[in-house]
């Protein structure tokens, strides 16, 4: 019994750390457009989107929430967040456009909550 419960309790802390919701990427090569999608699941009330862009670039990247007129230019040190509403019921998309950067290291948080 003392095993199952420790067990169970191990099963638990594993899932807690990995947050389907949420999607890293660690970029180094800007050399492709990087499109992601979360999808939402039914059991939960989202209320935000988040964009976290943390490092540097030698030049302009775009980030977008898979729309056109909602993304921004960002360049050179980068440490941001961006989180606009979204409430559920589609598809959460990322968009990373290394528009004319060329090097850099950047990690990128997508989530939604």
């Amino acid at each position: 019994m003392k095993k199952l419960i420790i067990l169970l309790c191990t099963y638990a802390l594993l899932m807690s750390c990995t947050n389907p919701d949420e999607k890293t990427h660690s970029i180094t090569h800007f050399n492709q457009i990087i499109i992601d999608t979360i999808s939402p699941r039914k059991d939960i009330v989202y209320t935000t989107q988040l964009i976290k862009v943390k490092g540097f670039v030698n030049d302009s990247i775009y980030v977008s929430f898979g729309d056109k007129n909602r993304g921004y230019y960002l360049s050179k040190e980068i440490d941001t967040l961006f989180n606009p509403d979204y409430y559920g019921g589609h598809n959460a998309i990322f968009i990373f456009n290394p528009y004319k950067a060329k090097s850099g290291k950047l990690k990128i948080v997508f989530s939604i909550l």
